[in-house]
């Protein structure tokens, strides 16, 4: 199913690596994104981390301070977005239209690194894809776009005149081959108002783990609150698929891994929405 009015936000690739890539000079970022043209990426910026870093000298530890660079490729509106930190590459999108562009433009984006001579014989230790997904109410209470799962504020005592409520819930699956791990987290938090028109505004738009900690690295992420909405809630849905690869993975495209990981990250979603319901708010496509 696609939809006009997609209720996903926010999505990531990551690729974690099995050792660190070190430091490369500018020139050789700047091989990277001469790389990336194709998918849109048109400017470099760098983040400096500084943490401590720990010697050893026979039966002797100390730390000292270091710096770690995260370099950004963004494009210009600076919604898609590929990250290069010590041992992960990420690739995040804020303006998702569809998932074959999505994983096809992440892929890209590791070919043309391994071409630029990143990760010599540094081969890929696991993936994860996230999915942020936003339910706003249209003409229904919250509880009606989901189906068999009961929101967590109903699980609890509360009354009306409460100041704000909010609860999560959390739900992991391992599936058979052992090495691949489905997670979804649901937060159902308030519709906040501000100002003297009393304009309705969400105060969360990403879960906790996806947060950007450097703001030079962040991305503009809209989300539009209709007048039709109802009710004080939203919910905040992360879907995220994990997975171990192995010696033997690394022969095979990881493309088609990343697939997988959608597939069964996709399959755990719909079973989750109320169809009805929801293809009338986020109107299906024909």
């Amino acid at each position: 199913m696609k939809y006009h009015k997609p209720p996903v936000k926010y999505v990531v690739a990551k690729l974690k690596f099995s050792k660190v890539f070190g430091k490369y000079a500018e020139d050789k970022y700047k091989d990277v994104l001469n790389k990336l043209d194709t998918i849109g990426l048109e400017r470099i910026v760098v983040s400096k981390v500084n943490q401590l870093e720990l010697h050893q000298s026979g039966e002797n530890f100390k730390f000292s301070e270091g710096t770690v660079d995260r370099v950004g490729f963004f494009s210009a509106n600076s919604k898609r977005c590929a990250i290069i930190s010590e041992q992960v590459l990420e690739f995040r999108l804020s303006e998702y239209d569809d998932h074959k562009h999505f994983l096809d433009d992440a892929y890209s984006f590791y070919e043309k690194f391994i071409e630029s001579g990143f990760a010599v014989e540094n081969p890929i230790s696991e993936i994860e894809l996230h999915y942020v997904d936003h339910f706003i109410p249209v003409e229904c209470e919250l509880a009606d776009m989901f189906q068999g799962v009961t929101l967590p504020i109903g699980q609890f005592y509360s009354k009306d005149n409460d100041f704000f409520q909010f609860g999560g819930l959390n739900f992991s699956r391992i599936l058979d081959s052992k090495r691949e791990k489905i997670q979804v987290s649901l937060e159902q938090l308030p519709i906040g108002a501000t100002g003297e028109s009393e304009q309705r505004n969400l105060p969360k738009l990403l879960p906790d783990t996806l947060i950007e900690p450097d703001s030079k690295l962040g991305m503009p992420i809209s989300v539009e609150y209709p007048e039709s909405s109802v009710g004080k809630h939203y919910a905040l849905v992360h879907t995220q698929g994990s997975k171990l690869i192995t010696p033997e993975d690394n022969k095979t495209v990881i493309r088609d891994h990343l697939e997988e990981l959608y597939k069964e990250g996709r399959l755990t979603f719909d079973k989750m929405i109320n169809t009805e319901v929801c293809n009338g708010i986020w109107e299906l496509m024909e």
